[in-house]
């Protein structure tokens, strides 16, 4: 019984050390930030946005609420970019 357990250990060490190998590599490992949401885009992608953060300026609305619009706005142009596609691929 004592032989199954130093076999057991064995593969359990060497485990260990590819793991921390691993961390060691992704550690000094470059990685980019990527921005988390519209917010750090600044990105306005057409006149609707564009009027909509103005508005914001204006009536001192709540950032989150206007981000909320415009992305929605983004994904449902989104869908119906996908849907014509769909669309015209089976006519």
């Amino acid at each position: 019984m004592g032989n199954i357990a130093d076999a057991g250990s064995i593969p359990a060490t060497s485990t260990t050390s590819n793991v921390m190998i691993l961390i060691f590599k992704n550690w000094f490992k470059k990685k980019e930030k990527q921005p988390e949401h519209l917010l750090y885009e600044k990105e306005i992608q057409d006149g609707i946005e564009e009027s909509l953060w103005q508005i914001k300026e204006e009536y001192d609305l709540p950032t989150e609420e206007v981000f909320n619009v415009v992305e929605s706005k983004r994904r449902n142009i989104k869908h119906m970019h996908e849907m014509i596609s769909k669309k015209e691929k089976y006519e």
